[in-house]
Parts: C-alpha cells; structure tokens; sequence
C-alpha cells in the first residue's frame, strides 16, 4: 500500500470541533470575546474571509487570545495548511502550557497537523509526549496509531490501535480541540495495520466490523483486495466499484479492478480499468517532466542574474512558471523573477498563486516584497498585514511589517511590531531576543541592536534587518529629540 493512500486513510478522521473558549462568557462590551464569537459564527457559516477579519480583530485587542488562536488554527486546518496550524498551535501551547488539559488538546491537534505535513517524527514525538503526561487522552493513541503506519510501523500500529479500542467508549467527553473519536476508525485502522503485517484474518475480522458507510477509500479498497485473495473476484470488483466511483483516479483501486476483472472473465471492465491506469502513469510522467524541466530553468535563470543577463534569466522564469500550478513552486519562482529585475513578472506569478490559494501567507508576503521594493510601502503594508494575520506566529513576517512602517514614517508601529517579533516563542519560530523593547528609549534600541548581532552570529538571518530597523528608528528618536532641543 502507497504511503499516498494511507495519508489519504488518516485524513478521513473527524479530528475537531470548534468550541469557543475565551468567548463562552457573552459580553458585548468585549471587544476580544465579541469578536472571537463573531469569528466562530462565519467560521461555522463557511465565510472564512469574514472569520480571519473577526479573529485578526481579537488578536489585536488580545494577541495572546487563547479562544482566538484555537479558532485560527482550525481554520487552517480546513484550508489545508497544515505547517501554519502546527505553528499556531505551537504558540498556544507556549502560552497555557503543555501540561494544562487545554495544552494537551493542542499538542495533540498539532501531532495531526504535522502528520498531514508529512513531518512524521515530530508528529510522533508531540503525540508521544502528550500520552507519556495522560494515556488516555481522546484521540491521540488513534492518531499516533495511524503516524506509525504511515511509517511502516504496522506492529506498532496494531498495539495502539488496540490501545485505543480498549479505552471504554462511554468515558466522558474530557477535550475542548479534539471530537470524540469514532469506534469504527480504530477498527479500520487496526485493520490496515493488520494487512500491512501479513495477518489477513484480523485484517479482514477488524475491516467486516466496520459499517459499510463509515469505510474510507482504503478500507474499502483493502477489503476488495482481500475479497480477490479469497478468490471471490466479482466481490472484489463491486468493492472496487465503489471506491472508484467516489474517487476515479485510485490508483490501488483501478490496478485491483483490473485484476480482479481479468480473473472473473469481465473483460470490458478490464480494459477499462488498465486504459485510465495507462492514462494516469502518461499524466503523472508528463507532469514529473514539467516539474524537472521548471526546476532546471531556474537554476539557469540563477545562472544568467550571475551572470548579468537578467534578460535571459527573466524569459527562462517566464517559461518556468508556465510549467507548473504548484504554489510552492511558483511562489519560488517569482522571487527569482524579483531578484532577475521582472517586477511585473513576479508579480503576476504571485497573483497566480493568490487566485489558487487566497489565504496562502507565503504569497502574500512574498506580494508584499514586490510592492516594497518599487516603493508601494501602502499596497506592501496591506500584504505583510495580511500574511501576519494569517500566521501571527511568523516572526519574518512581522520583522517586513515593522520594515514597510518605517518607510511609511511609523516608526511607533514599526516598534510595536518589532515587540511582538520579541513576544513569539523560540520553538515556532527563531528570533532575535530583543531585551529591552517592551520600553522606547535611546538604550533600549542599543540593547536590541547587540541582541540582533547575536542571533545573526547564531546564523539565523534575521539580525541584519533588524539591526537596520532598529538603527532607522534611533536615527528618529535622535532628530526629534534634536529638534525638541532646538525649540
């Protein structure tokens, strides 16, 4: 079984369920509670434009609003931005703590949210470290179940899954981020884990206990293909049938139906099954040759800015970004196209990433940079907002906030963002240990400028925008007090 489809088995889990924290206490006049209510309603309604402006609005009355942040994250978690849901709740946990019930939540939504990032180990640790404080935690012996067997781990899985059905089912509800688990996803999974450790009977005793509405994509699929070894070839076909027909592009499923059509003499569904397999491995290699030749390109395009023919290095990025609908890759691109002097360019790449995925913050940050650079310090102000209040955990996305403030003569909001850059936990992201900010003054900025050398000496890459931050809002300080002087 690919790894591909055990993850798409893992995100089949019902993993929360937003209750609103901070907000359960109905107060108008509170501004923080009224908005993080507010944001709970739109997130509930579907409007998550409306919901990101509710909880951008807490966070400015609160930033360290636990209601708010627990909201945000979940929101990500439904765009299908796992790394920035893992980095809110990170924050979350730095400010209750991660042996606080509320913590453990956290932590727990994060091992998902890093598993579905495909950061395996860290998931298992974080879900390791929540069961070592409470084994009984609601859904984190599934979860950790399932990071085991998206490792191959099956004996390992097979043990927690168990674990995890052993847990009475009547136990009372004990988590504010996480649903309730159902019975039938453990069953599933121990089934799976089961098939991928060769024990076929508890394979197929775990996946028959599961109601044929509560079977994933997989445990279907692994029941089809266990129908087929038993010899029961037009069982297996009608389970395939179903997979494919909520997903036509199974791989697994199209190369069982194919066989097991082959053995029960169903030959127009044989063909059938081996033409849309032919048609899948033909786009797959089509769109692997794309992402090569698109990788390649920039490397040339870096080549020729070394160079000096920026000319060149812009038609190669231009042809690149025509290879691929990746943000990833095209957010990429579109710095190269900024470095090689193709602000047009670049900016019509990120406007590509923003019209596939408008709540992405890299590319809005990476917007915000374009506008910055030819001196849109409003239209960059509006994009590095916009990044911060989608991940108000990143510290570079503060530090160019901060940086577009002071072009825009904020020196005041410039600070102010440099303060909260300060507030952010080292374990989400790394930073410049700003002693001194929560005060203005002439020896606080020294203070700052020292501790900016310091984590540039760590190698860190963030002290020398600081420092020029810093010393630009020294030189103000200096002019006003000279002119405070002269008068």
């Amino acid at each position: 079984m690919s790894r591909s489809g055990l993850r798409l088995a893992a995100g089949c889990v019902l993993l929360f369920s937003f209750h609103p924290l901070a907000a359960s206490r109905p107060s108008d006049t509170d501004t923080y509670e009224a908005a993080v209510r507010e944001a709970g309603v739109s997130f509930g309604a579907g409007d998550t434009n409306a919901s990101l402006t509710h909880i951008e609005r807490a966070l400015e009355a609160r930033p360290d609003g636990v209601g708010a942040l627990a909201l945000l994250s979940q929101i990500h978690l439904s765009l299908r931005h796992p790394q920035e849901a893992a980095a809110v709740l990170e924050h979350l946990v730095g400010i209750v703590g991660s042996d606080t019930p509320l913590g453990l939540d956290a932590l727990t939504l994060g091992g998902y949210a890093l598993g579905l990032a495909e950061r395996y180990d860290e998931a298992r640790h974080k879900l390791e470290s929540v069961l070592a404080a409470a084994p009984r935690r609601p859904m984190t012996n599934l979860l950790l179940a399932r990071i085991h067997l998206q490792l191959g781990q099956c004996r390992l899985a097979v043990e927690r899954f168990r674990g995890e059905l052993a847990i009475p089912a009547d136990r009372p509800a004990q988590s504010r981020l996480v649903a309730r688990w159902s019975p039938a996803s453990a069953l599933e999974g121990l089934g799976l884990a089961a098939y991928q450790c060769g024990d076929i009977l508890l394979a197929k005793q775990s996946l028959a206990e599961v109601p044929d509405a509560a079977l994933s994509h997989e445990g279907r699929h692994h029941m089809g293909l266990m129908l087929a070894h038993e010899g029961r070839h037009r069982d297996a076909v009608r389970a395939f049938e179903k997979v494919l027909a909520a997903s036509p592009a199974h791989r697994g499923a199209l190369l069982g139906m194919m066989r097991a059509a082959a053995a029960a003499g169903i030959e127009p569904m044989e063909r059938d099954a081996a033409a849309k397999l032919a048609a899948i491995d033909s786009e797959d290699r089509n769109r692997r040759a794309a992402r090569v030749r698109a990788g390649d390109l920039q490397t040339a395009a870096l080549r020729s800015l070394a160079a000096g023919d920026r000319a060149a290095a812009a038609a190669a990025l231009e042809e690149a970004a025509a290879l691929t609908e990746d943000p990833s890759a095209l957010t990429s691109i579109a710095r190269h196209q900024h470095e090689a002097g193709d602000s047009a360019g670049a900016e019509a790449t990120i406007h590509r990433v923003l019209a596939r995925a408008p709540f992405d913050a890299d590319g809005h940050a990476s917007l915000g940079i374009i506008r910055h650079d030819r001196g849109d310090f409003a239209a960059a102000a509006d994009s590095f907002e916009r990044a911060a209040r989608l991940v108000p955990t990143d510290m570079a996305f503060r530090i160019r906030l901060a940086g577009t403030y002071l072009a825009m003569g904020r020196p005041g909001d410039a600070l102010e963002q440099l303060r909260k850059a300060r507030d952010l936990d080292d374990a989400v992201t790394p930073r410049a240990d700003l002693t001194g900010l929560a005060a203005a003054g002439e020896d606080v900025i020294d203070d700052a400028i020292e501790a900016a050398r310091y984590d540039a000496r760590l190698g860190r890459g963030t002290g020398p925008e600081f420092e020029q931050i810093l010393r630009e809002i020294h030189q103000d300080h200096r002019r006003k007090r000279g002119a405070a002087t002269l008068s």
